[in-house]
């Protein structure tokens, strides 16, 4: 899949095992980017209520998330700053 900004810009690509929607998810907040597929592809979906139930569940699965976000925030904002 394909992340891209509101305007349809590629801001990069996932592959298989990767997830998307972390941050609004920990955040609380609507995402930034849409997400395309570029190929055929199995998506699994988590509601905001059963991520949140999981979390509160799995304290480490939450350090696995937050590093994830932590790690996508600052590549992207690398790449919005090599574009300006």
């Amino acid at each position: 899949v394909e992340a891209v900004d509101p305007s349809g810009r590629g801001l990069g690509t996932l592959g298989v095992g990767e997830v998307f929607g972390e941050m609004a998810l920990l955040e609380k907040r609507r995402r930034g980017v849409s997400i395309r597929a570029t190929e055929h592809c199995d998506l699994f979906v988590i509601d905001a209520r059963s991520f949140d139930h999981i979390i509160d569940t799995f304290p480490e699965f939450r350090t696995v998330i937050q590093n994830i976000a932590r790690e996508r925030a600052a590549s992207t904002s690398e790449f919005v700053r090599s574009i300006q």
